[in-house]
């Protein structure tokens, strides 16, 4: 007996998931809002006589103080999904040709063409390495500087790397 042909799978539309798609959504409605806010507010009620002046001692919160920080909750997630994005493809790619290059340097040595000094490159990936170690204490300190946005920041860089291929 022969099997019925089945129909072929289709390919998703895109390689992002609904939820990342979501909140790429969310975050670009978050910058909106921000600019527009200040744009489309109302001017307050003028007050009347000198009793309602002397009532109100402090002013209220208005778009234009709200709207800076919607903005940059906003822009923070947007451009640490895109930051992640762009990281995670020049990883996969640097590690790619350091991969080929390493081959290539075994293969030569191997062949007797080339002499390769590992100890020169060791003290170089030491150097390499104390230099990533400092920038990253450097970063930390940025990023405890504004918490809120680095929430979001790290929040999209956390999508950015989820995203599988």
């Amino acid at each position: 007996m022969s099997e019925l042909p089945r129909p072929p799978r289709s390919a998703p539309a895109s390689g992002l998931p609904t939820w990342v798609k979501f909140l790429l959504l969310g975050s670009v409605a978050l910058m909106a809002v921000g600019v527009i806010l200040p744009l489309v507010r109302r001017e307050p009620p003028q007050s009347i006589g000198a009793l309602t002046n002397s009532l109100a001692t402090e002013a209220p919160a208005t778009s234009e103080d709200w709207s800076p920080a919607i903005f940059r909750l906003g822009f923070s997630f947007f451009v640490g999904f895109v930051v992640a994005y762009a990281l995670r493809w020049f990883l996969k790619t640097a590690l790619l040709a350091a991969g080929f290059m390493a081959l290539l340097l075994f293969g030569l040595q191997y062949g007797g063409l080339i002499e390769v000094k590992w100890g020169a490159i060791e003290d170089k990936y030491e150097e390499g390495s104390g230099w990533v170690s400092r920038q990253t204490e450097s970063f930390q300190a940025l990023v405890t500087g504004a918490l809120p946005s680095a929430g979001a920041a790290g929040f999209g860089l956390f999508a950015g790397m989820r995203r599988r291929v």
